[in-house]
């Protein structure tokens, strides 16, 4: 879904540059809905009866994604569109060539645009096939003599975030290379009602982060962590703040699985 989006918006971009993001995003939305829609209802028989079979049983295939675009001149005037939890930061130039961090960069959440596009499958009265999809919200922002533009999805992690946030205006192709020496896993373990019980982390090239991360939970809490062989069972407030990261990976992580079986 995020690539057909975005192949679309590089074709309105190049047909229609002057139209608004949020109109342009708008217009891609719709176009990949009714060309998914079309190439659907175009299925061999036996695909469709196999969809409507699952619809008619409360199975809605279902898929979504967030959506981060933006428009960046030689001049260093800048667009930009957020619909979802992806960052965007943004670095300033100034004419003795000093970088400097936007304050108008998409950072944290907010409720202009905590969203993300939804398609739902369902089936019409005359079992015609059509999608659904929501009204998206979302936020723009304005800005000019930007150099430099980080953009990220979630997952990259608070430390690698506050590093390009702090550091990058100082020593920008440091800071490129320390990133890109970085590695993590993560494992997340569920029992059968679909609780995260367990969690494991390990960080390769990261002095800001522990070597290894073992959080055990029960009824959604956090009982005990363990870093680097040092274990607690009352968590600290920088715990709190790992932990509620961790649930909304989680979250994102459990919604993507079920979406997956139910197609």
């Amino acid at each position: 879904m995020a690539q057909s989006l975005a192949d679309n918006l590089r074709k309105n971009f190049i047909e229609k540059p002057d139209m608004p993001l949020e109109k342009q995003v708008d217009k891609a939305v719709q176009e990949v809905r009714l060309n998914w829609q079309q190439s659907i209802n175009q299925l061999p028989p036996k695909e469709r009866e196999n969809l409507k079979n699952n619809i008619k049983n409360k199975n809605f295939p279902q898929c979504s994604t967030t959506v981060l675009i933006g428009h960046l001149n030689l001049n260093g005037d800048f667009i930009g569109y957020r619909s979802g939890d992806s960052k965007m930061l943004l670095f300033k130039v100034s004419p003795t060539n000093e970088i400097s961090f936007s304050e108008k960069s998409f950072l944290d959440k907010n409720d202009e645009s905590d969203d993300r596009v939804f398609f739902n499958l369902d089936v019409n009265d005359n079992g015609e096939f059509f999608i659904r999809t929501n009204h998206l919200r979302f936020q723009t922002i304005t800005d000019d003599n930007i150099k430099t533009i980080i953009s990220f999805s979630d997952g990259i992690g608070a430390n690698t975030e506050q590093l390009l946030k702090e550091e990058y205006k100082n020593e920008p192709d440091k800071v490129k290379k320390d990133i890109s020496s970085r590695s993590y896993t993560e494992e997340f373990l569920y029992d059968k009602n679909g609780a995260l019980v367990f969690y494991f982390q390990k960080a390769e090239n990261d002095d800001q982060m522990p070597v290894e991360r073992r959080i055990y939970f029960s009824l959604g809490k956090a009982v005990r962590i363990v870093e680097d062989e040092k274990k607690r069972d009352k968590p600290t407030v920088k715990d709190a703040a790992t932990v509620k990261e961790i649930m909304a990976d989680s979250a994102k992580i459990k919604e993507i699985f079920n979406g997956s079986i139910k197609l």
